[in-house]
C-alpha cells in the first residue's frame, strides 16, 4: 500500500497522532507531513483536528472506504492465488444469526468436498455486532437481516433469502400453553429469556405499541440447555425466528400463538461486491441459496 495512505489509515483508526506515530514508529512531524500532503493531493481536508483527537471529514470517509476495499481485493487475490499452489488451502469467514444453523452443516461439507483444505470460521452473533467486520474486511460473508441502514452502505450487496417469522415458544407446563390465542398483555405478564444475545428490539415496539411495560428479562444466554431450563422453572418465554424451532424439543416446548403478527423480516447473504470474483465465497454463496431452496419446501417445525 501507498506509504501516504498507510499512514492515512493508522490515524484514521487511532483518532490520535500519537497513538498512530507509536504503531508507524515515526515522528509526529512526519505524520502530520504525510497527512497534509495527502489532504493537498486532494485539495479538500481530510480530518477535522478537535480537542478530542481526529475526525473523519466526508472525503475522509470515502478515502478510508476505498482504502479498505483495496484492502480487500488484495486479500482476495491472495487467496485465489494460495489456491492454484499445490497443497495451499484457503480461509472462509462467516458471521451468522442462529436462524442460519439449520442451512449451513450440508453447505460446509460440500465445500470441503470441494476445497479439501479449506478453514472455514463461523462466528454466531446478531447483525449489529457482524457488520462492522464485514465492512472492514474481517468477514468474507453475513448471514442475516437486511434493513434500509444497512443497505446505504454502498460497498455491500444483500441477497434475501428468507422469509423469516418471529415466533414466541414456551414449556408445555405453561399457564399460556394450553390457550389457543393469547395477547401482548398476557405475554407481558411473564419474564423472557434472551437467546444467543438477541432480546428482540421488536417484542418492546409490539408493547409500546400497546401501552404496556417493556419486556422483562430473566437470562441471557448462548446455551439452548440453560435457556430451555429457565423456560420450564420460571414459565420464561422466548422468542425466536420459525426456522430454529425445529431445534427445540418437540415434547416439552410448544408455540405460543399471539391475535397478531410480531415481526417479519427477509434475511440472506450480505457481502463485499467484490466478493462475487473470489471462488469459495462465489460457491460459498451459489450452495448456500440451493440449500435454502430445498429445506424451504420443507416445515422447519
Amino acid at each position: 500500500m501507498n506509504r501516504l495512505l498507510k499512514h492515512f489509515k493508522v490515524v484514521a483508526h487511532h483518532k490520535k497522532i500519537a497513538s498512530a506515530c507509536r504503531e508507524l514508529n515515526i515522528s509526529q512531524p512526519a505524520l502530520s507531513k504525510s497527512i497534509k500532503t495527502l489532504e493537498n493531493n486532494f485539495g479538500l481536508p481530510l480530518f477535522e483536528r478537535l480537542p478530542r483527537g481526529m475526525e473523519l471529514t466526508e472525503a475522509g470517509v470515502r478515502l478510508l472506504n476505498r482504502i479498505r476495499r483495496m484492502d480487500m481485493e488484495y486479500q482476495y487475490a491472495v487467496e485465489e492465488i494460495n489456491l492454484l499452489r499445490s497443497g495451499k488451502g484457503c480461509k472462509l469467514f462467516i458471521g451468522a444469526g442462529t436462524v442460519w444453523e439449520r442451512y449451513l452443516p450440508p453447505v460446509i461439507s460440500q465445500l470441503y468436498d470441494e476445497y479439501p483444505n479449506l478453514e472455514v470460521i463461523i462466528r454466531a452473533d446478531t447483525n449489529e455486532q457482524l457488520m462492522p467486520d464485514l465492512v472492514e474486511g474481517k468477514l468474507d460473508v453475513v448471514l442475516g437481516g437486511g434493513n434500509d441502514q444497512i443497505g446505504t452502505r454502498e460497498q455491500l450487496a444483500f441477497l434475501p433469502l428468507l422469509n423469516v417469522n418471529m415466533k414466541i415458544a414456551a414449556h408445555r407446563s405453561h399457564p399460556l400453553a394450553s390457550m389457543s390465542a393469547v395477547t401482548a398483555e398476557q405475554l407481558a405478564e411473564y419474564p423472557w429469556v434472551a437467546y444467543q444475545r438477541s432480546k428482540g428490539a421488536f417484542l418492546n415496539q409490539l408493547f409500546d405499541r400497546k401501552g404496556i411495560k417493556s419486556v422483562r428479562y430473566s437470562l441471557q444466554t448462548e446455551l439452548l440447555d440453560v435457556a430451555l431450563d429457565v423456560m420450564e422453572k420460571r414459565k420464561a418465554l422466548l422468542c425466536i425466528a420459525e426456522q430454529f424451532f425445529y431445534k427445540l424439543p418437540e415434547n416439552d416446548v410448544v408455540q405460543i400463538h399471539l391475535n397478531e403478527a410480531i415481526w417479519n423480516f427477509h434475511s440472506g447473504i450480505w457481502y463485499q461486491s467484490s466478493a462475487r470474483y473470489t471462488p469459495v465465497v462465489d460457491r460459498f454463496i451459489d450452495l448456500l441459496t440451493q440449500e435454502v431452496e430445498r429445506l424451504e419446501q420443507t416445515p422447519a417445525y
